[in-house]
């Protein structure tokens, strides 16, 4: 199943890198050097389409030991490249925050060793990376990328006019909610963050139910991880939806979340159904 995503997430990544040069090769510059895939799939889609493709890599890594496996580095690579293309921070966050849950699970020297070796290559690089994307794509990629730890609400690309409106009709709403935004500039939009979506939407009742399923879910996403089990991939992409959520769509709109959480469920499922038999065979 892997390899069939690879090939497919790939190649819609290699037709959107086309697009992209072509956009540049016609001297048009794309809005604030950030990228879209085509005109239905925006940069922030963009970049998580690519961060997908970075995680197919990642767990196809984990399943194989030959030494062969290292040639997955290269479509990685261009997989993380892809994400400076669309030029969205969004699929960094979810990156950074796979990337610390790994080293929490299996700290180790080797781990310490191999953090600090690719930390020190890219900030030796990192002005040579910059002048990249500002000379030939007109993208501010690195400065954008840094605002990520400055925690500004400014640089929330807009989105603090709708977390305060659907806050404000939470707290008109608290116990059953309201659907969706229904006032002013923002009527009929979503607030781009899930949590907040669900409180405005459901209220306090459905709210509390919503973030508990969620947490029961992180815990088995970390347990599948901890196990290295075959379906770890699922908890990837389950950990990388929710950030997702977080930053834009509507989890109306998203079933690629869902369809995670439920396979997370269902691996962890398996995984113990399999720890029970083992153990009631060997009485």
């Amino acid at each position: 199943m892997l390899w069939t995503l690879f090939s497919l997430f790939g190649l819609g990544l290699l037709v959107s890198l086309k697009a992209v040069i072509a956009l540049v090769m016609s001297g048009e510059n794309a809005f604030e050097g950030r990228f879209e895939a085509n005109q239905l799939l925006d940069t922030i889609g963009y970049g998580h389409l690519a961060l997908t493709f970075v995680l197919i890599c990642f767990s196809l890594m984990g399943f194989y030991s030959g030494k062969w496996r290292w040639l997955l580095v290269i479509p990685l690579s261009f997989g993380l490249f892809s994400m400076g293309i669309a030029n969205s921070r969004s699929p960094f966050v979810a990156l950074f925050a796979i990337l610390g849950i790994f080293c929490f699970m299996r700290i180790n020297l080797k781990t310490i060793l191999g953090i600090c070796i690719v930390a020190l290559l890219l900030i030796l690089n990192i002005g040579h990376i910059d002048l990249f994307f500002q000379e030939y794509l007109n993208s501010n990629f690195i400065s954008r990328l840094m605002t990520i730890f400055t925690f500004d609400v400014e640089n929330a690309s807009g989105r603090g006019a709708f977390y305060q409106e659907g806050i404000r009709m939470f707290m008109e709403h608290p116990v059953f909610g309201r659907s969706i935004l229904l006032m002013g500039d923002l009527r009929g939009g979503y607030v781009h963050n899930m949590i907040i979506e669900v409180f405005m939407a459901i209220g306090l009742l459905g709210g509390v139910l919503f973030l508990y399923i969620n947490f029961k879910v992180f815990q088995y996403a970390y347990r599948l991880l901890k196990l290295n089990s075959r379906y770890s991939f699922f908890a990837l992409i389950f950990i990388q939806y929710f950030i997702f959520l977080q930053f834009s769509r509507s989890i109306s709109l998203l079933p690629v979340y869902w369809t995670a959480l439920a396979c997370v469920y269902s691996g962890y499922l398996l995984e113990k159904y399999n720890e029970n038999s083992d153990s009631h065979s060997l009485l």
